[in-house]
């Protein structure tokens, strides 16, 4: 089958003012062309984005939509809303991708709480869904797993950990790995 391509075009459209009643807009359209999208045209994906700001959530969605092929977005506040909803998004997607902000304000609500539950679920399908970790912690790549074997006394594993600031190439790059698509 061949890979899917979603033909890009960005629309700017600036406005200048000169003064109160008078204003210039110019348009311009960029064709970026062809760009590969991510999974396959047949397999419905939800993606389950967890971080306790909307606006971080939203920014995620925007980074991905565009290059995931029949992606279906989901979000949570936090892990404890997350780990609820999963269930029910297995029930109506063919593979799901959870990414979750490490830190979050509550009671066994963060990333890792959410991470611990999935690895550690009676449900198998849940236990070997694929988590991408994300953070804004300085030398996370060393803090995070610690963090981690400290808070659950075992080795739970995540499947990628991405540092903040967040750059658009990055996020697909390691969902790309993650999920085993070029």
């Amino acid at each position: 089958m061949a890979t899917p391509f979603l033909t890009s075009v960005v629309v700017i459209l600036i406005t200048l003012r000169q003064n109160s009643h008078n204003a210039t807009q110019s348009m311009f359209v960029v064709n970026i062309g062809k760009v590969p999208m991510i999974g396959r045209e047949d397999e419905r994906l939800g993606v389950l984005i967890v971080d306790d700001e909307s606006g971080v959530r939203t920014l995620f969605k925007a980074m991905l939509e565009s290059k995931l092929a029949q992606a279906t977005f989901y979000f949570a506040g936090d892990g404890v809303e997350a780990f609820q909803k999963i269930p029910e998004i297995l029930a109506n997607q063919d593979q799901v991708l959870v990414l979750t902000d490490v830190m979050m304000p509550g009671e066994g609500a963060d990333g890792i709480d959410l991470l611990r539950n999935i690895r550690t679920s009676d449900d198998e399908q849940i236990k070997n869904l694929p988590v991408i970790m994300i953070t804004a912690s300085a030398g996370a790549e060393v803090n995070i797993p610690k963090e981690i074997q400290r808070r659950t006394d075992a080795e739970v594993k995540y499947d990628a950990l991405v540092t903040k600031p967040v750059r658009m190439q990055e996020l697909i790059t390691v969902v790309q790995g993650v999920l085993g698509t070029n």
